[in-house]
């Protein structure tokens, strides 16, 4: 059986398994002296009654490693397809990715409006969330020109029963009637 190498906490006085410890280079053993508990709280202490510096800290971080945090956040996001889009949808539209589905499987994977199936997982097109812009509340799954064109209208069924009566009776088609008379 092997043994687990343990260290002293510093700060709870506990002793813990060194994989219990961040790594730190500056000390002999390589390891942080508070476990990362202890470490973890004391950061998030010092960062709230600092709040002005520490925002400081992070933008100076973000403007030095700008690549390589847009990087970190496109590996999260092709790692975990599933949860990213939960997240925007709960951001978004306050519904998880659960219900987007049981939306989706409802409409038959088809479009509301049209009836197109467009959702194909693999190249990661979805059926966009068609929700009331005043309420936020979701109305159903458009795809992306249906979508539009509820969009271009502005939410307003007389739009778009004005551009129905359009394409039923264009208005060259009376214009061409009447020159011939």
């Amino acid at each position: 059986m092997k043994k687990v190498k343990m260290k002293k906490c510093s700060s709870c006085g506990v002793e813990k398994p060194i994989s219990e410890f961040y790594k730190h280079e500056g000390n002999l053993d390589g390891l942080r002296n508070q476990c990362i508990n202890c470490r973890n709280f004391m950061v998030q202490s010092w960062v709230e009654n600092h709040r002005r510096q520490s925002n400081k800290i992070k933008r100076r971080w973000v403007r030095k490693h700008h690549k390589k945090k847009l990087e970190v956040g496109r590996r999260w996001k092709r790692n975990n397809p599933a949860k990213e889009k939960n997240t925007h949808l709960m951001l978004k539209y306050d519904i998880t990715f659960e219900i987007y589905c049981s939306l989706l499987e409802f409409q038959k994977y088809r479009c509301a409006i049209c009836g197109s199936k467009t959702t194909n997982a693999k190249t990661k097109k979805y059926l966009s969330v068609d929700h009331n812009h005043k309420e936020n509340i979701v109305r159903g799954l458009l795809c992306f020109n249906c979508n539009l064109l509820v969009g271009f209208a502005k939410d307003n069924p007389q739009i778009l029963k004005a551009a129905l009566n359009y394409l039923k009776a264009p208005p060259f088609n009376k214009f061409l009637n009447e020159r011939k008379v």
